[in-house]
């Protein structure tokens, strides 16, 4: 051999054609029959964070029902409005709080876990309800499907999915009849007190 390195014939003559370039992952379509699977292994968790902003929307209207009720009572008696304004400001920047906390776990809102895992830190000193039911609100935003439905990214698949609904089970029914009568029980309780 003289040292010269022997080239293939090709059919066509030239060199074989490149083959086409992958897709970028963002070039992709995603078929929305996997936004509803996620969807579906989500709902019932998606279903217990909105329930936990139920429980902060009535906490802001207990606080800020306190203070037009102190507001009125006060009207009545300049001197007990005059001692109570530290109070009812207190209770009106409490109930704000929680009405926006209400509104962030209803609307799944990614900046929710923030902002309520402080305060489920707090709410775990209320012992021995307020400790289980802030150590389930931690669980509910920390463990993976917390996580997953509050990422940014959540709430397209929310919107790409309006068809997808929760079937409540029969414990669901259970608890959500055991909650009407311990707040109406509540209600009688403070109307009886008064």
């Amino acid at each position: 051999m003289d040292g010269r390195r022997r080239i293939e014939p090709t059919f066509g003559g030239g060199p074989p054609p490149l083959p086409p370039p992958l897709p970028l992952a963002e070039d992709l379509p995603v078929p929305a029959s996997d936004f509803v699977v996620v969807r579906q292994k989500h709902i019932r968790h998606e279903r217990q964070l909105k329930s936990v902003g139920l429980l902060f929307g009535l906490a802001a209207l207990v606080s800020l029902g306190s203070v037009a009720m102190g507001i009125s009572y006060g009207a009545l008696e300049a001197q007990v409005l005059d001692r109570s304004v530290p109070l009812m400001a207190t209770l009106t920047i409490l109930g704000l709080f929680f009405g926006a906390l209400a509104y962030g776990y209803r609307t799944l809102r990614p900046w929710v876990k923030y902002v309520g895992t402080p305060v489920s830190c707090l709410g775990l000193f209320a012992v021995p309800v307020g400790t289980l039911l802030h150590g389930y609100i931690l669980y509910l935003i920390w463990c993976g499907q917390g996580q997953r439905i509050l990422q940014p990214d959540y709430a397209a698949i929310i919107r790409s999915t309006p068809d997808v609904r929760y079937k409540a089970t029969t414990g669901d029914k259970v608890a959500t009849v055991l909650l009407i009568l311990l707040v109406v029980g509540l209600v009688a309780t403070i109307f009886l007190a008064t």
